[in-house]
């Protein structure tokens, strides 16, 4: 979907504004246009009408236009302290998902370990051949599984009508 521009008199006229105080807001840098054209025409999108309505209503609770600049314009300190405290996050985020990522793995390789062992079971559940992989004995395998009342194997404590 592609974004939709206004020239700045339909834009300052959507905005219940004047091309003036556009001007000047831009001068003050509380908003730039969106995009300029070839012959230096200001565009702007239909989301910065929000923030024209952001600035009118900040002017009408008495804030002057330097201090709704200082509000609504972050400094570079502050934009790097901002950026910088996603970095974090994002840094304690990938942290997490790697260490559930290892733990999957291990579970993974667990899985197929049994699986193996289960492959070497006889038709009445007793170890026929070597298992491999699988760490464990064949009855430490039948901890974790038994057979329900109609003989199939199923893992203890779960319910199968679930």
């Amino acid at each position: 979907m592609s974004q939709e521009f206004l020239q700045i008199g339909e834009f300052a006229k959507r905005a219940g504004t004047n091309l003036r105080t556009l001007r000047y807001y831009e001068e003050l840098g509380l908003i730039k246009p969106a995009r300029r054209s070839p012959g230096r025409f200001r565009y702007y999108s239909l989301e910065q009408l929000k923030r024209v309505g952001a600035i009118k209503r900040l002017q009408e609770l008495g804030l002057s236009l330097k201090e709704i600049r200082d509000v609504m314009v972050p400094t570079e300190s502050e934009l790097t302290d901002v950026l910088t405290h996603i970095e974090e996050g994002l840094d304690r985020q990938m942290s997490l998902v790697g260490g559930r990522v290892e733990s999957l793995r291990e579970a993974l390789a667990e899985l197929k370990a049994a699986r193996l062992a289960l492959n070497h079971l006889d038709a009445d559940g007793n170890g026929v051949v070597d298992a491999g992989e699988w760490g464990g004995s064949i009855s430490e395998l039948r901890h974790y599984w038994d057979r329900d009342v109609d003989g199939r194997w199923s893992r203890q404590g779960l319910n199968p009508g679930r």
